[in-house]
């Protein structure tokens, strides 16, 4: 048997060894989940890593076919990169990347390119990595914005993809490079910030570039991407008291003892249900709320089919593509019975 923690399964070299869990812990076994993950969004897979792995994702919502929505724990001080793929087999993206509601990478992913984001390039081939940092805040009034909207995006990673035209892709020779900056001014302390972390370039590092720039078309207007990907980042214990990350139940012996097949007894069995019921009812209430996120997915998905399906009859219309019914006429089956066609030549 083997406890992989990154996924929370466990895995029996034999069916004796899963047979002989009590009754309590058996339960609870098949109960577990592996947590969820960013979900790909129309053929872009995005996550955010540390030290090389990926932070753990948590409520992912995807309110329709294009966006998506979860969040990560941040810890100040920690270096990060977005890890993003693309799994189209023929589409092109330009992918913008968003820090805290500012811009500060836009890179093109042709299909089957898997690059990591994680930092923006400098002049002289300098480089600064991106870094969760503390939020400081203040209480002079005078950096109260007018706009509370200002600070919205605090907190956020999002990603914007859009679809590029094929064959429009110029290089540009002589590119004026820019570097990004982010805001690092402290924030009111009427904003209601106040724990949140922000996100930070690192110190200049050298480092040899060998981007190239292009000119791009893109199909999508910039107020409608082809997909969208939001991350929110906060400090692990602010996402615990929002209920975003279960705690915990205060007696966890079944869990330690499930590693352990071989160490079972009546006393840790007795443990084991104990605390059997606050762990189904922490299982039964991350399920009912994937089920929830399901079926909105499922109901985005319709919309998309129906959306695409008009587009189609309209380019029909413009094309002057007469689409003629079938000929073919199936009569409604007989209750509890399956209509079968045989199209095989007798």
């Amino acid at each position: 048997m083997r406890n992989d923690s990154k996924c929370r399964v466990l895995l029996f070299s034999s069916s004796s060894q899963f047979a002989r869990l009590p009754h309590p812990v058996l339960e609870i076994v098949c109960l577990l989940r592996t947590l969820p993950v960013m979900p790909t969004v129309r053929d872009i897979s995005v996550s955010i890593q540390v030290n090389g792995a990926s932070l753990e994702e948590y409520s992912v919502e995807r309110p329709n076919a294009e966006t998506a929505t979860c969040y990560v724990a941040s810890q100040a001080g920690e270096t990060f990169g977005i890890d993003i793929s693309n799994q189209s087999d023929y589409l092109s993206f330009s992918v913008r990347i968003y820090m805290d509601g500012s811009m500060v990478v836009d890179r093109l992913y042709d299909p089957g390119d898997i690059w990591v984001v994680d930092g923006v390039s400098g002049v002289s081939n300098t480089f600064r990595s991106f870094k969760f940092a503390d939020l400081h805040l203040t209480d002079d009034d005078r950096l109260l914005p007018s706009d509370r909207s200002k600070w919205n995006n605090l907190g956020c990673i999002e990603l914007r993809v859009f679809r590029l035209v094929p064959g429009t892709r110029v290089p540009i020779h002589n590119p004026v490079i820019v570097s990004p900056s982010l805001n690092t001014e402290p924030i009111h302390e009427r904003s209601k910030k106040a724990g949140a972390h922000r996100v930070v370039l690192g110190d200049p590092q050298a480092r040899q570039s060998n981007v190239t720039h292009y000119n791009v078309v893109r199909l999508d207007p910039p107020e409608r991407p082809y997909a969208k990907i939001k991350f929110v980042y906060r400090p692990h214990d602010i996402l615990r008291a929002q209920s975003i990350i279960l705690s915990p139940p205060r007696n966890s012996d079944a869990l330690r003892a499930l590693p352990s097949i071989s160490g079972f007894n009546a006393g840790r069995a007795v443990d084991a249900d104990n605390s059997r019921n606050t762990l189904l009812e922490a299982f039964r209430e991350r399920e009912a709320a994937q089920a929830q996120t399901r079926e909105r997915y499922l109901a985005a998905l319709e919309e998309e089919r129906r959306r695409v399906r008009a587009e189609i009859a309209a380019a029909d219309r413009r094309a002057g593509i007469k689409r003629e019914p079938s000929i073919i006429c199936v009569p409604p089956p007989p209750p509890g019975e399956r209509v079968v066609i045989d199209l095989t030549d007798d």
